[in-house]
């Protein structure tokens, strides 16, 4: 398969979610306390899907902002990916 992701993840809501709890407690408690998470997987294995439930979960807290970037930096660096950030906040 060639060519542009047509999956518009934005505007989909799974009709049936996995629940994954475990997974949720043990990523959210590592966001809290300030650590890094990476999420990798195949296409369509849940990733946005993960990145809004815990965007809604995190949105709970006292005292912790979210903030969902659509799209990568205009430069791959680690600099210009917390540039991005930093201008979000």
């Amino acid at each position: 398969m060639t060519g542009a992701n047509p999956y518009r993840w934005e505007f989909h809501t799974p009709a049936r979610p996995v629940h994954r709890a475990a997974l949720h407690a043990s990523v959210t408690q590592h966001l809290l306390r300030g650590k890094a998470v990476r999420v990798v997987g195949g296409r369509g294995t849940g990733k946005s899907v993960l990145l809004r439930e815990l965007q809604a979960r995190l949105a709970q807290e006292p005292d912790t902002r979210t903030v969902r970037l659509v799209e990568p930096p205009t430069a791959p660096t680690e600099a210009a990916a917390l540039a991005d950030l930093a201008e979000r906040l």
